[in-house]
This record gives structure tokens, C-alpha cells and sequence, in this order.
């Protein structure tokens, strides 16, 4: 990209938490976009970032003028060129990024990205066909900092499918439910690589294990935040069944003469607010149920 009028310059990118306090004052939706969206949700860090994106709506970005006073804002204006951004200046459509830095020889530390909405619906600036309610374009987490969701945020990585992209999409990709999996699959053309790892042609339906003290493991993945009914099959025993977003079932029985299931390890993404234990804070936690089978738990929001 070439700039008009002004040195080339770097970035020494604004952090989170800085760039979360600056757009605290914005007066109009606004979301952290990029990778740090998709760590957002994810719930922990796992690479690297040379830059910072804020996404904010076309219609109220002549605000960020006033959040960044004092800044100076330049436009990225098609087809390479950055350009100042001068004050009062409404954007035309075409032009959707504004690089932001404190001072004229400083590094570049906070990019914007516009994007359209039509009422209260947002629109793909690439297709507008593909919209959903502004309500939904984001969310925000423990930290209550708002992120764009990460399927939209796939959206967008999907174009260029960078080696960070790909990092992206396999690190938030569990953690994605059902309907956002379908949503972005809708979204995305037919023969999109990433289409196969969105709907796999064949899926996990059902899991049980056989415990020598079935109270004790239904009390464990209960705690959990797994809801269990009481089963019973014909004229076999008692048991415990939980059901998944997906469909997915865990079923627990008691061991009986066969035994309980031997060497296991099961993964497990569990919303913060469905834990029975609120002790567990976001990110990984390797456990252990009453049987010994090793649980691997990554608790998001």
C-alpha cells in the first residue's frame, strides 16, 4: 500500500486493553475484530498479532474522529493508497479501512474497519446478501470487552486463507455451535476447503462408559454442566444419558461384570456460566473423573 504524503511508517499495534478503554467512550456499536476476535473467543491467546482491528459501523464513523482526538487517521483508499482522513469527512463506500496513529512520525497503532448495515440488519460488503441483526455481529465475554463473532469473523479469513487464518479457523472451529457452523457453511461458496471440516460427511453420535461408581461420575460430569435424564433400556439397567448441541449423546452406566471402561480421554467446551464448580476461569483444564479417565475441559465465556 502506498501512502500520500506521509512517511511509510510501522506498527507497534495499540494492546487489548488499551484499545478497549480508548473505545469505551465510542458512542455507537463497536467490536475488536481479526485474530484478536477469534482469541477472544477462544478464550486464551495462541499467536502473534502485528496489528489491532476495531470494527465499527459505516453510519457512525465520523465518532472515531472524536475518540481519536488528537490522532491522526488516514483512509485506505482503493485501489493501495493511504490518504488523510480529513476532519468531517464522510467515507464513501469503497472505502473501509482507516489506519490510526498518535503522531506524525509515530507507528501505526489502531486500524478500523467499516462496515455496512441496512436498518438494523448488518450486510456483507461482499455479498449482501449475507446479513444478520447488528445485535448478533458481535459478543462480548468475562472480559466484557465486544468481539465479532467468530463466524463472521471466519467469514472475512476466509477470502484470503493465510497460514494465520487457518491457525484462526482451527483454534475456534470446536467451540463453534451447530447453528454458527451452519451459518458460516451458508455463507461460504459450495467448494470452500473449509466447507468438509464444517459438516464432515460422518460424526461422533454416541459415547458411554461403564463406571464402578456411577453416582459418583454422574455427579462429576454433571457438575460439569451436562444435563442428565435417568434411562432405562428394556430390561437392562439404570443409566444416565446427556445430549449435546450437535446431538452427540454421553451415556453412563454402571460397570457391572464387564468392568469399567478402561484408558479414556474425552474433550469437553463448557460455557463459564453452566459449570456447577465456578472456580474454573476461562481456558484449558485437564481432569480427572471418579473412573480415572483423563478430561480435557476448555471453558469459554
Amino acid at each position: 500500500m502506498t501512502r500520500a504524503g506521509s512517511p511509510p511508517g510501522h506498527w507497534e499495534p495499540a494492546s487489548l486493553t488499551e484499545t478497549s478503554a480508548v473505545f469505551a467512550a465510542f458512542p455507537a456499536p463497536w467490536w475488536i475484530a481479526g485474530g484478536y476476535a477469534i482469541e477472544l473467543a477462544v478464550g486464551h491467546r495462541f499467536r502473534g498479532h502485528s496489528d489491532i482491528d476495531v470494527a465499527v459501523l459505516r453510519r457512525d464513523h465520523l465518532a472515531v474522529q472524536r475518540v481519536l482526538a488528537g490522532w491522526e487517521w488516514w483512509a485506505a483508499d482503493p485501489p493501495g493508497t493511504l490518504r488523510r482522513w480529513e476532519p468531517g469527512e464522510t467515507l464513501p463506500f469503497g472505502i473501509h479501512d482507516i489506519w490510526c496513529r498518535q503522531t506524525p512520525d509515530g507507528p501505526w497503532r489502531i486500524q478500523v474497519m467499516l462496515e455496512e448495515a441496512a436498518g438494523t440488519d448488518w450486510v456483507s460488503r461482499r455479498d449482501p446478501r449475507i446479513r444478520r441483526p447488528v445485535s448478533s455481529f458481535g459478543h462480548a465475554g468475562p472480559t466484557g470487552i465486544p468481539y465479532v463473532a467468530p463466524e463472521v469473523q471466519l467469514l472475512y479469513k476466509s477470502q484470503a486463507s493465510r497460514p494465520k487464518d487457518e491457525t484462526d479457523f482451527a483454534a475456534v472451529l470446536p467451540l463453534l455451535a451447530t447453528d454458527r457452523r451452519r451459518w458460516l457453511s451458508d455463507a461460504l461458496a459450495a467448494t470452500h476447503p473449509w466447507q468438509r471440516r464444517l459438516s464432515p460427511a460422518a460424526r461422533m453420535n454416541l459415547i458411554v462408559l461403564y463406571c464402578s461408581d456411577l453416582p459418583a461420575c454422574h455427579g462429576f460430569y454433571r457438575d460439569l454442566g451436562l444435563e442428565f435424564s435417568r434411562e432405562r433400556h428394556g430390561t437392562g439397567p439404570d443409566h444416565y444419558a446427556a445430549t449435546f448441541a450437535d446431538g452427540t449423546v454421553l451415556e453412563l452406566y454402571p460397570a457391572g461384570t464387564r468392568g469399567s471402561t478402561g484408558r479414556v480421554r474425552i474433550g469437553l467446551t463448557i460455557r463459564r456460566a453452566d459449570l456447577g464448580d465456578p472456580r474454573f476461569a476461562p481456558g484449558r483444564h485437564v481432569l480427572q473423573d471418579p473412573e480415572g479417565h483423563t478430561v480435557d475441559v476448555q471453558v469459554v465465556g
